[in-house]
C-alpha cells in the first residue's frame, strides 16, 4: 500500500515573537481582533500547507458580459495554487472567487489563444479566458493539466489510506454512545464500512456513499453536541450527512483526519447525491488549526479572538524574560499521574486546567505536598510551587439534581440522598411511609437522574428506573415498571416523564394530558433518536427524520397541520406551548401556540441555513449561517428584535429569560431586546459589556461574566438585575448559576458570592463561613446547593421549598464527607440472606476490623491531643497579645510570642497534615470497613447457628440416656427368658429323634419314585444332547462363514490402507511441487512492488524531464521569436540599404560624367 505524505502536521506552538508578530501586535492594536483572527489563520494555513505557486497572471473575462462572470470583472488576475483557480482584482487583491479544476469533471479546451474551462465544483460554472499570445495561453493549460495531475496522485494516496482503513470512534446517533471500530473503504469507493476488525465480514456494517449529501468538519451534528463529556478533540470530529441521519465519527491523528475527511470528501463529491461546497487543503488546515486554537481558549476561559491577542502578548513577555517551563508531575488519589508543562510566572488556574485536561478528569482543586489548597488566582511563583514539585488534584465525587424545590444527590458509591420539598419529591415515597426503605434499597447504582415539577426518576446502570414524588407528576411508575428496562434517556414535561429504551421505543407516564400518556402514538414510536419537551407535550424525532408529538394538543401535542413538512429533522426546540424543527437543508417548520413562536409564516422566508435556535417563555430566536438573527413569538417576549436588527451581526450565542434575549457577539459585545423589565434592555450598562465570555439568566435578569472575571447585571432588580451591594466582590469569579429570582457566583478562590431575592437564595449569610472551596453549584426554583471540596454539599435558599419539612437531611452541611450518608447504614439492620462458609477469613476481618477501629481512634486521639495543644498556642498567644503574662518585660513578652506564634504555626501545620491523613486514611479504609462490617454480622450468623447447633446436641444427649435406660430394662428380661428356653431345649430333642424316624420310612418309599423318574430324565437327557450336537454343528459351519468374511474384510482394509498411503504420497508431492508456486504470487508482489517504485521513479524522472523539454521548447520558442525579429530587423535594414544604393545610383546619374582621359600607349 503506498502511504500518503499531507503537506504538513499543524502543531499549535507559541514561539517569542519575531519581526512578523511584532507586525501582528502592532496590527492588533489597530485593527482589532477581527483582522488578527483572519490574518492568523491564513498565515499558518499557508505556513502548514507549504503550498507552491505555479502560475500567475492576467487574463481577459470574455464572459463579462454574462451575470455569473460578471462579478469578475473583464481583466482580473488569477493565480493556480494546488488544484484551486483563484480570481482576484490584482496581484495583491482580494479574491473575487476559486474554481476547483482538480475535482472531477474539469474539462480544458484550448483555441489559439483562447481557453475555456468547464467547472463543477465549488459550483457548475465556465469560463472562457483570452490570453495574450497563444504561448501564454498554451502555459496556462498546461499548468492547469499538471496540477490536475497532481492532485489526482495526491488523492490516490489517501484513496489508498482509506482502501487499508483504520481504526476511529463512531458516536451512536440515538444516545451518542462512543464505540470502537475498524473502518475501510472498498475498493470501488462505493461503500464505507465498519466492524470489529476488517476480516470480521459476519458484524460488518456499511453505508452506501451514494445517497450521502455531505460531509461537516468538526462536532456540529447533533449527536457530537449531546455528548457533553466528549473525549475526542474537536479538530478530530467530522460527520457524514445521509437523509435523515447523520455518521458520527472520530479519529486519532493529524495525518488519519487529513486523509479520511479530503479523501471521502473526494468520493462524496464524485459518487455522493450532495452539492455542499469542495473544501481545500489550505482551508482544511485553517479550519483544523482554528480547532486547535479555540480549545485551548475555551480551556483557559477565553473567547477565540480574546486568546490569540493575550497569547501573542504572553509571547512577548516570555520573549522579554526568557524563562523556561517547569515540569510539574500531578497526580490523582486513585494513583493515576499526569506531567503538566507551565511557566512559574502564570496562575495557578491555568496549571489546573491543564493538569485536568492531561488527567481527563472534571474541575477540581490543587494540593500542595503538605495538603495545603493552592490559591488559583496566584502565579505559579508565589504558591511555592518549584520545577519537579509533586501535586494532588482533587476531584468531587458527587453529582446534584435540581427539581422545582427539592435537591437529589448521586453519592460517591452511586446511592441517592434527596432533601427539599416533601411534596415535590424530597422524599422516597409520596405517601411517607415504610416505602421509602423500598425505594431507598432500589436506589443503587444509579448513573443518572430527570426531575419535573413534582418528581424525580433514576436511571440505574442495569437500565432499570426507579421514580418518587407526586403520583400525578410521574412518582409512581408502576403501571409501567415491566416496560422500563434498559433505558437509555428520560425527558420529562411539567408532571410527566418519557423514557427512550435500547430499542428505539418509548415508554411514558405521569398525568396523561401532559404527555402521560402516549398509547395513540405508540405504534409511531419506533427507533427513536432524541425527545424534546415543552411544558406540556412532547416531540420526538426519529431515525427517518420525521417527527412524532403527544401531549395537550392545543399546547403542541399535535403535529398533523406541518406533519409533511417534518422530514429530515436534525434538531427540535420549545417554549412553554410551541415547538420549532430544524431541517437538514437549514430551514425550520412550528407548531404549537401561535402567540408562544408556534406560528412563523411572518418570517419563514428569512429563515434559511439555520444554526441554532434560543427560546424564552413564548418566543424563539434563531441564529443563521452569516451571523444574524431571526426572531418570532409573543412580542412582550422578545419576538420582535427590529429595533436592534442592525446590530444582531455576528452573533455567537444567545441566552433568554423568561421575556427577553441577551446575545453575545464576535467581539465580546451584547445586544439585548424583549420585556425591559425582564433584562430587554441593557443600555444602561452598555459601556461595561465588553470582552463577555458567558451569560447566565433567570426569570427576569441577565448576569454577564466578562474575561477579567468580573460580572455585568441588568433586569429586574428583585431577581438580581442589580449587583452593586456586592459588586466589589465579584473579581475572578468562575462559574455563574440562578435561581428564579437570585445569582450565585463561584470565585476563584472557592467563596461563593450571592445577590437577589433572599427568599430564592440571594442571601447566602447563615452558611457564609461554611462556603468555602466550593466545587460546583446546583439550582432549584428556590434554592441553592454548593459541592465542596472535601465531598460536603451546603444549601441555602426558601426553607420550605428549597430544604424544608420532609426532607431526609435538611439546612446546612448535610455530611463531612458526603459519604457518610451511603444507603448501606440505612440497611446495617437488615438480615443479609448471604452465608459465608469460610471461619478463617471471618476471624481475619474481624481481627482487621479492630485494628482498623484502633487506629481510628489513635488518630481520632491524636486529633484531639493536637487540637488542644492549638488551642493553648492560641491561647498562650492572645494572653501575650494582651500582655497579661505574668512577671514579665516588653521584650520577654514578645519573645514569647514569637516563640507562641511559631509554635501555633508548626502545630497548625501538623494538624493540618494529620487531618489530610485522616481523612485520607478514613477514605481508604471505608471498603475494608465496610467488608469487616459485612464479615462482623456473618460472624455473628454463624455463632447463632452454633449455638442452636449446640442446643441440638444436648437435645440428643438426652435422648440417648433414655435409649440407654430402655437397653437395661431389656437385658433382665432376657435373662428370666432363658430358663424357659433351657427347658424348651430338651423337648426339641426328643423331637428331633421322633423326626429322624420319620424321615428314614419316607426315604424308602421315596427312593423306589427317584428310579422312576431318573429313567425319564435320562431319556429326555439324551434327547437333549442330540439336538445340542446338531446346534453345535450348525454353529461351527457359521463360524466358519464369519471367519472367511472376516478373512475378505481384513483384506479391503489392507487394500484400502494401501491406498491412503499412495493418495497421502502423492498429496506430499503436490504441495512439495506446490510450495514454490505459493511463494511465487509473494515474489511477484515484491517484484510488481518493486517494479511500481521503479515506474513512480522513472515517472518523476520522465516528468523531470518532460518539464525540462518545455522548458527548452519555451526558450527555443523564444530564441525562434528572437531570431525572427532579428531576421525582419535585418530584412529592413536591406531594404533600407537597398533603397540608399537606388537612390546613390539615381543622383550619379543626374550628375554629368567626366570625360575618359586616354590611355597613354603601352600600358
Amino acid at each position: 500500500m503506498t502511504l500518503f505524505e499531507p503537506p504538513c502536521d499543524v502543531r499549535v506552538e507559541w514561539k517569542p515573537l519575531n519581526p512578523k508578530l511584532q507586525t501582528l501586535n502592532t496590527n492588533i492594536r489597530r485593527h482589532g481582533s477581527c483582522a488578527v483572527v483572519a490574518f492568523v489563520l491564513t498565515g499558518m494555513a499557508s505556513i502548514g500547507a507549504r503550498t507552491r505557486i505555479e502560475h500567475r497572471g492576467f487574463l481577459s473575462n470574455e464572459n463579462a458580459s454574462n451575470a455569473s462572470s460578471a462579478e469578475y470583472g473583464p481583466r482580473p488576475y488569477f493565480v493556480l495554487r494546488d488544484g484551486v483557480l483563484r480570481i482576484r482584482t490584482g496581484p495583491k487583491g482580494t479574491d473575487l472567487g476559486a474554481l476547483h479544476v482538480a475535482a472531477s469533471g474539469t474539462q480544458l479546451t484550448l483555441t489559439e489563444n483562447m481557453l475555456r474551462i468547464e467547472c463543477r465544483a465549488p459550483f457548475e460554472q465556465g469560463l472562457l479566458l483570452a490570453a495574450d499570445s497563444d504561448a501564454e495561453a498554451e502555459g496556462w493549460r498546461d499548468a492547469i493539466q499538471a496540477s490536475i495531475r497532481m492532485e489526482e496522485k495526491k488523492m490516490k494516496g489517501l484513496l489508498e489510506h482509506l482502501h487499508g482503513g483504520c481504526t476511529m470512534h463512531k458516536y451512536n446517533y440515538s444516545n451518542s454512545k462512543r464505540s470502537r471500530r475498524f473502518f475501510w473503504v472498498t475498493d470501488d469507493g462505493l461503500e464505507l464500512r465498519w466492524g470489529r476488525s476488517k476480516d470480521d465480514t459476519t458484524e460488518a456494517q456499511q453505508v452506501n456513499l451514494r445517497e450521502c449529501v455531505g460531509i461537516i468538519y468538526g462536532p456540529m451534528t447533533t449527536t457530537f453536541q449531546n455528548c457533553p463529556n466528549r473525549e475526542d478533540p474537536d479538530w478530530s470530529c467530522f460527520s457524514l450527512l445521509f437523509m435523515g441521519r447523520t455518521l458520527d465519527l472520530a479519529v486519532s491523528g493529524d495525518r488519519q483526519i487529513h486523509a479520511w475527511l479530503l479523501g471521502l470528501q473526494h468520493l462524496v463529491f464524485v459518487h455522493g447525491v450532495g452539492s455542499m461546497p469542495v473544501m481545500t487543503g489550505a482551508q482544511f488546515y485553517a479550519r483544523k488549526v482554528q480547532f486547535k486554537l479555540t480549545a485551548l481558549a475555551h480551556q483557559s476561559g477565553y473567547i477565540f479572538s480574546r486568546y490569540l491577542i493575550m497569547k501573542v502578548q504572553e509571547a512577548k513577555d516570555i520573549a522579554s524574560k526568557a524563562e523556561k517551563p517547569a515540569g510539574l508531575k500531578v497526580g490523582l488519589l486513585s494513583g493515576k499521574t499526569a506531567t503538566v508543562i507551565a511557566c512559574l510566572h502564570e496562575e495557578v488556574k491555568l496549571l489546573q486546567l491543564r493538569a485536568q485536561t492531561a488527567l481527563g478528569v472534571r474541575r477540581g482543586k490543587l494540593l500542595d505536598s503538605s495538603g495545603s489548597v493552592l490559591d488559583a488566582s496566584l502565579p505559579i511563583e508565589q504558591a511555592r510551587v518549584r520545577n519537579g514539585d509533586s501535586l494532588i488534584l482533587q476531584v468531587s465525587s458527587i453529582c446534584v439534581f435540581g427539581g422545582s424545590k427539592a435537591f437529589a444527590a448521586i453519592l460517591g458509591d452511586r446511592s441517592v440522598v434527596a432533601w427539599g420539598d416533601a411534596r415535590y419529591g424530597s422524599r422516597y415515597s409520596p405517601r411517607y411511609s415504610g416505602e421509602d426503605r423500598e425505594v431507598l434499597d432500589q436506589l443503587q447504582n444509579v448513573q443518572q437522574i430527570q426531575a419535573n415539577h413534582s418528581a424525580f426518576a433514576a436511571i440505574l446502570v442495569n437500565g432499570c428506573v426507579v421514580t418518587w414524588g407526586g403520583d400525578s407528576g410521574g412518582g409512581d411508575s408502576s403501571a409501567v415498571q415491566h416496560q422500563l428496562r434498559s433505558v437509555k434517556q428520560i425527558q420529562a414535561t411539567q408532571s410527566a416523564f418519557a423514557a427512550i429504551l435500547a430499542d428505539g421505543s418509548v415508554v411514558t407516564w405521569g398525568f396523561s394530558r401532559e404527555g402521560g400518556d402516549s398509547t395513540h402514538v405508540q405504534h409511531q414510536l419506533k427507533n427513536v433518536l432524541q425527545i424534546q419537551a415543552s411544558r406540556y407535550a412532547f416531540a420526538a424525532f426519529l431515525c427517518d427524520g420525521t417527527v412524532v408529538t403527544w401531549g395537550e394538543a392545543s399546547l403542541g401535542g399535535d403535529s398533523t397541520a406541518v406533519q409533511a413538512q417534518l422530514t429530515n429533522v436534525q434538531e427540535i426546540q420549545a417554549t412553554g406551548c410551541a415547538f420549532v424543527a430544524i431541517l437538514a437543508d437549514g430551514s425550520v417548520v412550528t407548531w404549537g401556540r401561535s402567540d408562544f413562536g408556534g406560528d412563523s409564516s411572518s418570517v419563514q422566508n428569512q429563515l434559511k441555513n439555520v444554526q441554532h435556535i434560543q427560546a424564552s417563555g413564548a418566543a424563539f430566536a434563531a441564529i443563521l449561517a452569516d451571523g444574524s438573527v431571526v426572531t418570532w413569538g409573543n412580542a412582550n417576549f422578545g419576538g420582535d428584535s427590529s429595533a436592534v436588527q442592525d446590530q444582531l451581526k455576528n452573533v455567537q450565542q444567545i441566552q433568554a429569560s423568561t421575556r427577553a434575549f441577551a446575545a453575545i457577539l464576535v467581539d465580546g459585545a451584547v445586544v439585548t431586546w424583549g420585556a425591559v423589565e425582564y433584562g430587554g434592555d441593557s443600555s444602561d450598562v452598555q459601556a461595561r459589556l465588553v470582552n463577555v465570555r458567558q451569560i447566565k439568566a433567570n426569570d427576569g435578569a441577565f448576569a454577564a461574566v466578562l474575561c477579567d472575571g468580573t460580572v455585568v447585571t441588568w433586569g429586574d432588580a428583585s431577581c438580581g438585575g442589580d449587583s452593586t451591594a456586592v459588586q466589589a466582590q465579584l473579581t475572578n469569579v468562575q462559574e455563574i448559576q440562578a435561581t428564579d429570582s437570585a445569582f450565585a457566583a463561584i470565585l476563584a478562590d472557592g467563596s461563593v458570592v450571592t445577590w437577589g431575592d433572599a427568599g430564592y437564595g440571594g442571601d447566602s449569610c447563615a452558611v457564609q463561613d461554611q462556603l468555602k472551596t466550593v466545587q460546583q453549584i446546583q439550582a432549584n426554583d428556590c434554592a441553592f446547593a454548593a459541592i465542596l471540596a472535601d465531598g460536603s454539599v451546603i444549601t441555602w435558599g426558601d426553607a420550605l421549598r428549597g430544604l424544608g419539612p420532609g426532607a431526609l437531611v435538611s439546612g446546612g452541611a448535610l455530611a463531612k464527607p458526603m459519604q457518610l450518608l451511603s444507603p448501606i447504614d440505612f440497611k446495617s439492620g437488615k438480615k443479609d440472606k448471604k452465608r459465608d462458609k469460610n471461619d478463617d477469613a471471618d476471624a481475619d476481618a474481624a481481627t482487621r476490623l479492630s485494628a482498623l477501629k484502633t487506629r481510628v481512634l489513635q488518630l481520632q486521639a491524636a486529633l484531639r491531643e493536637r487540637t488542644a495543644q492549638a488551642d493553648a498556642g492560641e491561647a498562650m498567644l492572645q494572653r501575650a497579645a494582651a500582655g497579661k503574662l505574668p512577671s514579665a518585660s516588653e521584650e520577654l513578652q514578645k519573645e514569647l510570642q514569637q516563640i507562641a506564634l511559631e509554635a501555633l504555626q508548626r502545630r497548625c501545620k501538623l494538624l493540618e497534615a494529620e487531618a489530610q491523613r485522616v481523612t485520607e486514611s478514613n477514605e481508604q479504609l471505608a471498603p475494608e470497613v465496610k467488608a469487616a462490617d459485612k464479615s462482623q454480622r456473618s460472624l455473628k450468623k454463624l455463632q447463632a447457628k452454633l449455638e442452636d447447633r449446640e442446643a441440638a446436641k444436648l437435645a440428643l444427649e438426652k435422648e440417648l440416656g433414655t435409649a440407654s435406660a430402655c437397653v437395661k430394662v431389656q437385658s433382665e428380661r432376657q435373662k428370666v427368658s432363658s430358663q424357659a428356653e433351657v427347658q424348651s431345649q430338651g423337648r426339641q430333642k426328643e423331637l428331633q429323634k421322633r423326626v429322624e424316624e420319620l424321615d428314614a420310612e419316607l426315604k424308602g418309599a421315596q427312593a423306589k419314585e427317584h428310579a422312576e423318574k431318573a429313567a425319564a430324565q435320562n431319556k429326555q437327557h439324551d434327547e437333549a444332547i442330540a439336538k445340542a450336537e446338531q446346534e453345535k454343528l450348525q454353529l461351527s459351519q457359521r463360524l466358519e462363514e464369519l471367519k472367511q468374511q472376516k478373512a475378505e474384510k481384513l483384506e479391503a482394509e489392507k487394500k484400502a490402507l494401501h491406498r491412503l498411503a499412495l493418495r497421502e504420497k502423492a498429496n506430499q508431492s503436490v504441495e512439495t511441487a506446490l510450495a514454490p508456486l505459493k511463494a511465487l504470487p509473494q515474489q511477484l508482489r515484491e517484484e510488481q512492488t518493486k517494479l511500481r517504485a521503479e515506474v513512480q521513479q522513472m515517472g518523476q524522472t520522465f516528468v523531470g524531464e518532460i518539464a525540462k523539454m518545455v522548458e527548452g521548447t519555451k526558450k527555443l520558442k523564444e530564441r525562434s521569436k528572437s531570431l525572427e525579429e532579428k531576421y525582419q530587423a535585418a530584412l529592413e535594414d536591406r531594404k533600407k540599404l537597398q533603397d540608399t544604393v537606388a537612390e546613390l545610383q539615381a543622383q550619379d546619374s543626374e550628375q554629368p560624367q567626366p570625360k575618359k582621359k586616354a590611355a597613354p600607349k603601352g600600358k
